[in-house]
């Protein structure tokens, strides 16, 4: 699992768990914001997509979107769905492929929530500074109005490194040649969407924290 496509990810990693971490208020805000568009990224089978939808469907009327890199998820996500309607919807998607991107993005160009929970370590590890750097600007590009965000602490990274090797995979080369690693992890995440990014977010607030000692963010844009 060195992309952290795993299987019956929810069950260790609840979608109860990442909910509990928005409170009120926000969803409160997403009304009045007249947030009509979702995109989760790095989705798995798709669950807290439909949680999310769900939540957002309160607030009026919503057309959702999960892509992952794993096939094998979404279609087994697909199959969960299928009774939703085409609101809320599944895609297998590399966001780091040019021509996967530009396939699934080519019509919306943007969305007014946008949720990444659990992912931007995998495609650090994978993909090395620069191109870790490049997803945050395209995440921070595909969001309108707000992002939620979960990202993994430098702590999280070692513990992936053990994995990977007791699952007998090759650790990703990127791993060795990171020099964004400790606090600049978080230190950069923040630089780039709040100050970097040509399409920057203006403000910044910490929802809450997750058992694994993750925080969850959400960034607004004026």
């Amino acid at each position: 699992h060195i992309l952290g496509n795993f299987n019956n990810y929810y069950e260790f990693n609840t979608v109860s768990e990442r909910l509990s971490k928005i409170p009120e208020e926000v969803w409160r805000t997403f009304k009045a914001m007249r947030v009509s568009s979702l995109l989760d990224i790095g989705c798995n089978d798709g669950s807290l997509t439909v949680a999310l939808h769900e939540e957002l469907q309160k607030c009026g009327q919503i057309d959702s979107l999960g892509i992952d890199i794993d096939a094998n998820l979404i279609e087994k996500g697909k199959k969960e769905i299928q009774h939703m309607g085409s609101n809320c919807r599944l895609q297998c998607c590399d966001i780091m492929n040019g021509s996967d991107f530009l396939n699934t993005f080519n019509k919306i160009q943007k969305f007014d929530l946008v949720t990444c929970f659990g992912v931007t370590m995998w495609i650090h590890l994978n993909h090395g500074d620069k191109e870790f750097v490049r997803f945050l600007e395209t995440v921070a590009s595909l969001t309108k109005k707000a992002l939620i965000l979960e990202p993994q602490i430098w702590k999280n990274y070692k513990s992936a490194k053990g994995r990977i090797r007791k699952a007998g995979a090759s650790v990703p080369t990127m791993f060795t040649s990171l020099e964004l690693t400790g606090e600049r992890v978080m230190g950069t995440i923040d630089s780039v969407l709040m100050s970097q990014a040509s399409d920057k977010f203006t403000s910044k607030k910490v929802l809450g924290e997750t058992k694994w000692k993750r925080q969850v963010i959400l960034y607004l844009k004026k």
